[in-house]
């Protein structure tokens, strides 16, 4: 157990880093991000209803709910399963056991979007400093597209346990 992430869960993030996004999704988030810059420089976003402190009840719900699909994918697999997840190695490959860090590097991706969110929302209302207009839209458009991409890897999760589901069910169905 030479890479127990407790300490570390960057290092899962980057051994399983192919796992964490399909094309599509990193497609719409650039969108996303250059929605929101044309947005600003055309000074087309209206920050009077934005309050930070509102995103920390969403935050938490996008940690449970990432909680929720990762016991739901673990029970669908069993202990021997990921077992041989944990110790398969491809011909190229330089890790052992990269499918399973691909298996639950989205999980801890997806954790660190929604804790850095929530501690935001916790932290930044009781800061008093002023800043000028245009640095706030920037502040907030970055935190919003990385709400966004917290969102967007809920989703991936989610149809990740479809696709999980899906193939158990054909992989049961040919015993």
């Amino acid at each position: 157990m030479e890479n127990n992430f407790y300490y570390n869960p960057f290092k899962l993030i980057k051994l399983g880093y192919k796992g964490l996004f399909p094309p599509y999704l990193i497609v719409i988030e650039i969108c996303i991000i250059i929605l929101f810059i044309l947005l600003i420089k055309f000074d087309c976003v209206n920050l009077s209803f934005f309050d930070i402190s509102d995103y920390l009840g969403l935050s938490i719900t996008g940690l449970s709910f990432t909680l929720a699909i990762f016991v739901a994918v673990n029970n669908l697999f069993t202990t021997e399963e990921l077992s041989i997840l944990a110790s398969y190695k491809e011909e190229n490959d330089k890790v052992a056991g990269r499918t399973l860090y691909e298996l639950l590097a989205p999980f801890g991706f997806t954790s660190m979007i929604f804790l850095i969110t929530g501690l935001c929302s916790l932290i930044f209302p009781a800061i008093t400093v002023e800043i000028p207009v245009f640095l706030w839209k920037i502040l907030v458009t970055i935190f919003l597209c990385i709400f966004s991409l917290g969102l967007l890897s809920l989703f991936n999760l989610t149809n990740s346990l479809l696709n999980h589901i899906y193939h158990k069910a054909y992989r049961n169905s040919e015993r």
